[in-house]
């Protein structure tokens, strides 16, 4: 069985919203490294779920975030998902940022949120 065909959009395990972003992530990859922009990494493959962003920034703002992730479709959606929010907030607003409205918006289950707080540790490291 094929990632594609495991999530289809009747899926009663995942939202079209997950679904969406799973199968057409928003910003997918790296910048290269340069002035303004920081690279931040959470988590490890071993234990399920990692993620690296990198960020571009434009004086006290986030322009442009992207990343690569690994893990479930519910984590590589809310990753998708908060790149798209994360651009344009102030940089300091990072190091204050939470997962849980887009977990909730996402559908993901209670026992997969934990997840959840290694995307966060990241986009907070942005902060510094």
């Amino acid at each position: 069985m094929t990632a594609e065909s495991a999530l289809s959009v009747t899926s009663p395990d995942y939202s079209v919203l997950v679904v969406d972003h799973f199968h057409r992530p928003r910003n997918a990859g790296e910048f290269p490294p340069g002035p303004g922009i920081r690279r931040t990494q959470a988590g490890n493959r071993q234990a399920g779920a990692e993620v690296s962003l990198s960020v571009r920034i434009a004086g006290d703002t986030v322009a442009e975030v992207r990343f690569q992730a690994f893990g479930c479709p519910h984590f590589l959606a809310a990753t998708s998902l908060a790149t798209e929010r994360l651009a344009g907030m102030p940089v300091e607003a990072l190091g204050r940022w939470t997962a849980g409205e887009l977990g909730r918006e996402l559908g993901v289950p209670v026992e997969k949120r934990g997840r959840l707080l290694i995307l966060e540790d990241a986009v907070r490291a942005a902060a510094q």
